[in-house]
């Protein structure tokens, strides 16, 4: 049996911002929005990032770039859209740092009242996968070091009201914004092990 392409894995596979499916969502906005991301502890969440970045750099920094930059197709798994099943371990990188990026952004604003232009959008952050593997290693480091800092220094009120809607949340505070840092990476640490295991 012949081997199917890369291009050939990408067409079988959800169009990116497809999303998750209707049940997934549902325990998201009416279970997991209001009695855990709401009642989370900001300083704990902040510990709980910093775990699973320690876990996550670990287990990258095995890996030499050949590894890490081939794609592996894992299975389905709860919170990963089917577009983003085919990612190798520096393309989920490159995502992580897209989103904690746009993420450390949304926190500082909702935390001074401001609420950011535009919408959240899961098509737009997509790995580009033409950085090196080496470099994007190099900038997540960096990013998983200082966010924590940065977001410390320069959030105004933890417990703002305002929001910003989440696509398949709604509307999020500053407060779940920061919850959801952990838990995006998190989730994605459960990708890279599957993409490491399908190297072997």
């Amino acid at each position: 049996m012949t081997a199917k392409t890369d291009a050939e894995i990408i067409a079988s596979l959800d169009k990116p911002g497809a999303g998750i499916p209707l049940y997934q969502k549902l325990y998201l906005r009416l279970y997991v929005k209001p009695f855990i991301s709401a009642k989370s502890d900001w300083d704990e969440d902040t510990r709980a990032f910093n775990l699973i970045n320690r876990k996550l750099l670990d287990e990258v920094g095995k890996l030499d770039e050949a590894q890490l930059s081939k794609r592996v197709l894992v299975p389905p798994q709860r919170g990963l859209e089917d577009s983003s099943r085919y990612w190798s371990a520096a393309m989920a990188l490159e995502h992580l740092l897209i989103v904690g990026t746009g993420v450390k952004n949304i926190i500082i604003s909702l935390s001074k009242g401001i609420v950011p232009d535009g919408k959240a959008d899961t098509a737009t952050v997509k790995p580009s996968g033409t950085p090196t593997a080496k470099d994007i290693l190099a900038q997540y480091r960096d990013f998983a070091a200082n966010t924590p800092g940065e977001v410390d220094s320069a959030v105004k009120d933890r417990k703002s009201k305002a929001t910003f809607d989440h696509p398949w949340f709604g509307a999020f505070t500053a407060h779940q914004w920061h919850w959801l840092l952990a838990v995006h990476t998190g989730l994605h640490l459960k990708q890279i092990r599957a993409i490491i295991a399908g190297l072997k």
